[in-house]
């Protein structure tokens, strides 16, 4: 993901892959390049969903550093009780 350029068109093509590899982040410094990623496409893109993945995988990762593991595995309930609504396009 860090080696697209910040004003490369495929940065279009990107959210789905910060999310998918977000949610199984589970070192800082894995989670920080992640996020940076996800800023990449925001700035690329505009899109407000990319706001939302980056809520979605604080709160991932926030279950992950308190041991929840049963939830952390699933995002899409994570996303919805959180009222996370979005489409990775």
């Amino acid at each position: 993901m860090e080696s697209f350029e910040h004003n490369e068109p495929a940065q279009t093509l990107l959210l789905v892959p910060c999310l998918v590899v977000g949610t199984a982040c589970f070192a800082p410094a894995q989670r920080a390049r992640v996020l940076r990623a996800v800023q990449a496409v925001r700035s690329y893109t505009g899109r407000r969903n990319t706001d939302r993945v980056a809520e979605l995988l604080v709160e991932v990762w926030r279950l992950m550093d308190r041991g929840d593991w049963a939830q952390v595995w699933d995002w899409q309930t994570i996303a919805r009780q959180n009222e996370l609504d979005f489409l990775c396009c």
